[in-house]
């Protein structure tokens, strides 16, 4: 070999490894926890070997920990939102409640009993609606005479309402300024609780403002659950995420903040409030975590869950750094201390990054031809023997949130990842988990491994009781759905399997059944104990390439042999809807035999088979029995400008006989029984500039 390609070879694998290289060589200041995690990362075995939870000291090692979080390709775990499921209402989770004479539906929910925010709530004469940065109130009983009656217009940005009696909360973004004086490292966030007692005169009660984005938010027994995330970066500002509650600023106190005996890479804090709306008292966990929180809640706990991938060239990057380390002199140590002593203020560790990288670099340009050739046929076998240890890339990491303090009380893992919160579900004390495991190049075998997905059941601890592994290879979950002692699973490549999975005993799970048709689900609703209603596309049998919109009724009554027992299929091979993506959007009722979704057909006029289909943007609405789904018309919101091009309607909801459909700026009402229009409602923004809009 050359000595410029070992020397290429060497280079890359340093240029990856020194993106964070602190670990061997950290200033004296460095507390012993940091270094007790860094010997974590390049001493232990191939496993998770630490998975208990600690609290920071103080401010110096937390910096600490930050500046040392680095990915961990032996499965660093990463916090991932998850929650115990209850035995669900099958025949309809757009829960109906009933206030004086008023039949209307509610947000449909994952788990009954506990309220999702949404855009839009009613209690069954009011609607409360957000559009842009504006509020409305909508009286909209009686249906003929719906009007707003007032809004409220935000300068930030509002992303979702909860409605606890005559309290609403709204939520959303802030700019990322406070004041001048007051600079987050980052986005702030606000949620505000207004008394909607007086429709046409709301009054603000209580405010709060907070560093970090929205991901979730939950609503139980008057409590609000929010979950948000803020990056990571001491250099500038606040060490930790800032609070502003009714003008008056705190920080998290580092001492609360917990963390996991792994490192992190991207680092940020995650933090569960849960916020008593009517006094609004407040409590808060925070958690270093990583990006990409994915969050399930139950009557009991909340988890927290993210997937921590392992890749190949940083654990090349580690063995390149560790074996030359070793050639490294006492005076290039000595520099190397020195650089990461210096105040992140004044050097970003990026900068410190690069001047370490030029003293390996430079000494690996003073090596023998014959030591260089050596140490990168050493750094090939290193790395290859590291990776053939590794059983799986991916993981799902998970940790457990008890409700009512919000002590984070289990940590743990599965591998694979996560679909979506459907995939996660708690039933008798047992978490339920359905991941898939990537396709992958194996380096071994020279040739790309099979995809193919995995069950599990997890303990309070999160101890594994038992798994499937293997099911559906080369192809990956596309839709779950846990009800009582079971899971429905949709896996899809080419068809459609739709598997019934037995988790009666959580020790001895197994599947039951399993159909293979054309197209896939995105979505899995119950209709009632032995059916399941499917939202997904069609799909070409031989190329698997995904046609129309389209609508399943699975009879599971035999649940060895499950069949297709109704379908519905749109001419118009782009029709899509929301509804694939957004379970919010889904409104079904089984004792009105109802379903509505938004749908839209975009104009392709490059496709010569989809030019004479209909265009149209609005919402399905549909006659659903055990046994039949049939099309009942389209709630028209295109508003006559033929914008086919983007989904128009947001959420559907209905108010006694009446089905409201709501898209950004415009408020169908229409009658249930034969979909005649009632009336229309214009949710009018405001809108910046001198140009008068009409």
């Amino acid at each position: 070999m050359k000595t410029t390609n070992i020397l290429s070879i060497v280079i890359v694998l340093l240029v990856i490894a020194l993106i964070g290289v602190t670990t061997s060589f950290m200033s004296q200041q460095t507390s012993d926890a940091t270094v007790s995690i860094v010997k974590t990362m390049t001493e232990q075995p191939a496993s998770f070997s630490d998975e208990s939870i600690h609290k920071f000291k103080d401010e110096e090692e937390l910096i600490a920990y930050l500046s040392t979080g680095s990915s961990d390709y032996y499965g660093g775990i990463v916090p991932m939102a998850a929650t115990r499921d209850i035995a669900m209402d099958v025949e309809s989770s757009s829960v109906k409640t009933a206030v004086g004479s008023n039949d209307f539906s509610e947000t449909n929910v994952q788990v009954e009993g506990i309220d999702e925010g949404d855009l839009i709530k009613t209690d069954g004469e009011y609607i409360y609606t957000i559009t842009d940065n504006t509020l409305f109130i909508v009286k909209a009983d009686p249906a003929k005479d719906t009007k707003v009656i007032s809004q409220e217009t935000f300068k930030s940005r509002p992303s979702g309402l909860l409605l606890v009696d005559d309290l609403l909360v709204v939520y959303g973004s802030l700019d990322w300024m406070i004041s001048r004086s007051i600079l987050p490292n980052g986005q702030m966030s606000f949620v505000r609780v207004y008394d909607v007692s007086d429709k046409e005169n709301i009054e603000l009660e209580n405010e709060l403002q907070f560093e970090g984005y929205i991901s979730q938010t939950r609503e139980k027994d008057g409590n609000m659950y929010i979950v948000s995330n803020a990056y990571a970066n001491f250099a500038d500002g606040y060490p930790t995420p800032i609070i502003m509650e009714n003008d008056v600023l705190r920080v998290t106190p580092v001492k609360d903040i917990r963390y996991i005996g792994l490192p992190y890479s991207p680092n940020q804090f995650t933090t569960v409030r849960k916020i008593e709306i009517d006094s609004f008292e407040q409590t808060e966990q925070t958690i270093v975590t990583n990006s990409g929180t994915t969050v399930y809640m139950s009557h009991e706990n909340m988890y927290l869950a993210t997937t921590v991938r392992i890749n190949e060239w940083e654990i090349a990057a580690d063995v390149a750094r560790e074996m030359i380390t070793e050639f490294l002199t006492d005076e290039d140590k000595e520099k190397i201390s020195r650089i990461n002593a210096v105040a992140s203020d004044i050097l970003s560790q990026g900068e410190k990054d690069g001047k370490i990288q030029q003293i390996y670099e430079q000494r690996v340009y003073q090596l023998a031809e014959s030591v260089q050739e050596k140490l990168a046929e050493e750094i090939e076998e290193e790395t290859a023997n590291r990776i053939d240890k590794i059983e799986y890339f991916t993981h799902t990491a998970i940790q457990r949130i008890d409700l009512t303090d919000l002590d984070l009380e289990a940590t743990g893992k599965v591998p694979g990842q996560l679909n979506n919160q459907f995939a996660l579900d708690e039933y008798e004390n047992v978490l339920r988990v359905a991941t898939t495991i990537d396709a992958r190049w194996d380096r071994k075998l020279q040739e790309q491994s099979k995809s193919n997905n995995h069950i599990y059941t997890l303990d309070e601890n999160l101890e594994q009781l038992d798994s499937i592994t293997g099911l559906a290879e080369d192809e990956r979950i596309f839709a779950t759905r846990f009800v009582n002692e079971r899971l429905y699973m949709v896996t899809f490549r080419q068809v459609d399997p739709f598997f019934v999975v037995d988790l009666a005993d959580a020790t001895n799970i197994k599947v039951l059944g399993e159909l293979k048709i054309p197209g896939f689900s995105r979505y899995l609703h119950p209709y009632d104990e032995d059916t399941i209603i499917g939202i997904g596309q069609d799909a070409d049998p031989k190329t698997g390439r995904a046609q129309g919109l389209k609508i399943s009724l699975f009879d599971v009554s035999d649940v060895a042999n499950p069949i297709e027992s109704a379908q519905f299929v749109t001419d118009e091979k782009y029709a899509r809807s929301q509804a694939l993506y957004e379970h919010k959007a889904f409104l079904f009722d089984k004792q009105k035999q109802l379903l509505v979704i938004p749908a839209y057909s975009p104009n392709n006029y490059w496709d010569e088979e989809s030019k004479n289909n209909q265009q149209y943007n609005g919402a399905f609405v549909f006659n659903i029995t055990i046994d039949n789904i049939a099309l009942r018309g389209l709630i028209d919101h295109d508003t006559g400008t033929g914008n086919y091009w983007q989904p128009q309607v947001e959420r559907s909801l209905y108010i006694n006989d009446n089905l409201f459909t709501k898209s950004p700026y415009l408020l169908r009402v229409n009658d249930l029984d034969d979909l005649s229009s009632v009336a229309n409602v214009t949710l009018s923004v405001e809108k910046d500039g001198e140009i008068i809009v009409y």
